[in-house]
């Protein structure tokens, strides 16, 4: 419940203040840097439970499980630290000096934005199912299959660095080529690619393992939110942008992200095989491709406005 609260203001704004400083042809690589933060979080709380878990087992339950939550306070205070000195963009000032913000934003954007609104819950659909799917229930399903619980995380670990590159060079891509056709195309690689990486995982190896969990994070997932930050805020104008993206990643994450380990293990019960959890992640992909289909590319679109 609290990363909920946290994440719920946080990625928006994020994401926002980087994009509205940036360079209009380096909008979604500069929007990217704070997704980075999703794989670089992974691989330190991944790394710290990997040599927690190698402790005692009467210790870590007793004290060492506390560790890691522990040491997250320094990054707490980082966050504060940054939260407390951090300027509002150009954009947003440019907005408020001509009397323009939204009073009751979340009213004007049921209003004005509802196509927008579905094409970002549509977008983000595809990235929540294969990360969660990944790094959730990839994890136990292959542990279980023999490939063991410390050799999991370790290919997690690896994958999730590989990705604090990739979201970026994925950006990249989305900044030259637009964010429509990255995104496409991390979608199609999707549907392309689910069954295999379930393949992988279900030999119980730790070379097969990750080899799936580099493509499924460090590719399909890269190339689905790395553009993505760019894409959701320049689907709404200046004065409904934070609340707009924030509408659209958040209850696609309840959506999609959330109920996706639960579903997954449901499934899997029920049918004791891969297939529904790939055509899961095909269902995902295929929402997404529809998603964007409906949006025009807004790599060009400006966001401090010229009107006097």
């Amino acid at each position: 419940m609290l990363q909920g609260l946290a994440v719920g203001g946080e990625w928006s704004g994020a994401v926002l203040l980087a994009a509205e400083h940036a360079p209009a042809s380096k909008r979604a690589f500069f929007s990217s840097w704070p997704q980075v933060g999703i794989p670089a979080g992974l691989v330190l709380s991944s790394a710290v439970f990997y040599f927690v878990g190698l402790m005692p087992e009467a210790a870590m339950m007793s004290w060492g499980w506390r560790l890691p939550f522990l040491a997250s306070a320094i990054l707490v205070g980082i966050g504060l630290y940054v939260r407390l000195r951090i300027d509002e963009s150009p954009a947003f000032r440019a907005v408020r000096e001509r009397g323009e913000v939204a009073k009751f934003p979340a009213v004007e954007l049921v209003k004005t934005a509802k196509k927008s609104i579905l094409i970002a819950l549509l977008a983000h659909a595809g990235n929540s199912v294969v990360f969660y799917m990944a790094s959730v229930f990839g994890l136990k399903y292959a542990a279980e299959r023999g490939a063991g619980s410390g050799a999991v995380l370790l290919a997690l670990i690896v994958a999730a660095a590989l990705q604090i590159v990739t979201i970026p060079l994925a950006a990249i891509l989305a900044d030259r080529f637009g964010r429509r056709p990255v995104l496409i195309a991390g979608a199609v690689l999707t549907v392309l690619l689910a069954f295999p990486i379930f393949w992988l995982l279900g030999t119980g190896q730790f070379v097969p393992c990750l080899i799936a969990l580099v493509l499924a994070i460090s590719v399909l997932h890269a190339l689905l939110y790395g553009p993505e930050a760019s894409f959701l805020l320049e689907l709404f104008e200046t004065r409904l942008r934070y609340t707009g993206s924030a509408v659209g990643y958040q209850i696609g994450s309840m959506l999609f992200s959330g109920p996706t380990p639960f579903l997954a293990a449901a499934l899997f019960a029920w049918a004791q095989s891969i297939w529904p959890l790939a055509t899961y992640m095909v269902i995902a992909a295929v929402l997404t491709i529809i998603g964007v289909s409906m949006a025009k590319e807004t790599r060009a679109i400006e966001f401090v406005s010229t009107k006097p």
